[in-house]
């Protein structure tokens, strides 16, 4: 693999991690969870909300109306089946 000379910085939050601490997911680093501790419940409730919906939107276009094939444009950090 070609070496970019972008290292990893593990001491600085992702919001996509952060976000993968709130919902459950395993995919994150002590300073995601630093950040997660500081976000308010209503917060988790609503990224939880948003995630229902999606798989609603995604479940009804699928059944109803034949839709198939998707593209998925978020962080790519999958969640365990069931979480969020």
């Amino acid at each position: 693999m070609a070496d970019h000379g972008v290292a990893l910085r593990y001491d600085v939050p992702s919001s996509a991690r952060v976000v993968n601490k709130l919902l459950g997911g395993k995919d994150n680093y002590d300073i995601d969870g630093v950040v997660a501790a500081t976000v308010s419940k209503r917060f988790v409730v609503a990224l939880r909300e948003a995630r229902r919906f999606l798989l609603r939107a995604v479940n009804v276009l699928s059944t109803e109306h034949g839709v198939h094939q998707y593209v998925d444009l978020g962080c790519g950090m999958p969640l365990p089946s069931g979480r969020g």
